[in-house]
């Protein structure tokens, strides 16, 4: 089989016992994508984070941003999405009226472009240590 071929045959679910596992709307390599993509945001160097990002801002940060294609998760939030700019991906996971936002890359430079967008990270900020 070639990469990219045939939809539906990863599956995912919610991170709580007992939901049902329910096909993805992803192709092999859109589903690798998304796996590889999720652990960049959660392990380079550069981080930020925050979860007190109300819809506008978020906006604000996507319209920065390139979306990946790949399809939406429904872990760590009900819905998760990653993209990219330069180096940098950038997870974002809504919960409601609630957000998620973990941008990371290989080096603090790669993130300089978040510096225009006058956020503030309460969660984590590599820059200042493992604390925001």
């Amino acid at each position: 089989m070639a990469l990219g071929t045939n939809r539906g045959w990863a599956l995912e679910r919610e991170n709580e016992p007992g939901v049902p596992w329910r096909r993805l709307d992803e192709d092999e390599y859109e589903c690798w994508l998304h796996h590889a993509a999720f652990e960049e945001a959660t392990n380079l160097a550069a981080s930020r984070s925050a979860q007190t990002f109300d819809g506008p801002t978020v906006s604000r940060i996507k319209s920065a941003l390139t979306p990946l294609p790949c399809g939406a998760w429904t872990w760590p939030g009900t819905t998760q999405s990653v993209h990219s700019r330069g180096a940098s991906v950038v997870m974002i996971c809504e919960d409601g009226d609630g957000f998620w936002v973990v941008a990371s890359a290989p080096s603090e430079d790669d993130l300089d472009w978040l510096d225009d967008l006058d956020l503030s990270w309460d969660e984590s900020d590599s820059r200042l240590g493992s604390e925001g």
